[in-house]
């Protein structure tokens, strides 16, 4: 993983083995709401906002707080391109923004290159698993993309089971991250 500008780096509060566990559980309500139903509930994403927030604040006061401020704000600003294209759900977004609240600033980028790395696979599953008309209309839309270099946005007509669980993808990034900064996945 490339490292963070030395700046960057200093803003990072690090998260303790407990604060990673009730992370991973909210994350996996989330995976467990998105599998069942293809959503995210809000109060989900509201409720690991404030724990992160509130955990980041109690482990290094104020400044810890707004940094989970900030880590939440950074992956909005990313987020809200591809929420205007329907990319992206709204719930998906706000669980991205809480984990980023969790994990500041320092942590959020390279949680969001994460969860995309774990998202292509994802859809890639998901994609042989579709029936053979979205397989054609996802064919389709990659060639219009290439042609255009511009990705259209995504139809409102698709059923609710056809779109990724993407809270899987988030909380893969997450644990990728987690394994990656404990040193357990690549050694330093």
């Amino acid at each position: 993983m490339i490292e963070l500008a030395p700046a960057l780096a200093r803003t990072a509060v690090a998260l303790s083995p407990f604060h990673w566990a009730l992370l991973g559980v909210a994350l996996l309500v989330a995976v467990i709401f998105d599998l069942r139903e293809r959503r995210t509930p809000n109060w989900l994403a509201v409720a690991t906002l404030a724990a992160g927030l509130g955990s980041r604040g109690l482990a290094a006061g104020p400044w810890g707080a707004a940094l989970g401020v900030a880590g939440a704000a950074a992956l909005l600003a990313l987020a809200l391109y591809p929420f205007a294209r329907r990319w992206l759900g709204g719930g998906r977004v706000k669980l991205l923004c809480a984990t980023g609240g969790w994990l500041g600033p320092a942590l959020a980028l390279e949680l969001l290159v994460l969860t995309a790395l774990a998202a292509g696979p994802l859809a890639l599953v998901y994609w042989l698993r579709s029936p053979a008309r979205v397989r054609r209309e996802v064919a389709e839309n990659l060639k219009a993309t290439a042609l255009a270099q511009s990705a259209p946005e995504v139809s409102e007509r698709r059923a609710a089971s056809l779109h990724l669980p993407l809270a899987l993808a988030i909380a893969a990034g997450a644990g990728a991250l987690l394994l990656l900064r404990s040193g357990l996945l690549l050694a330093r």
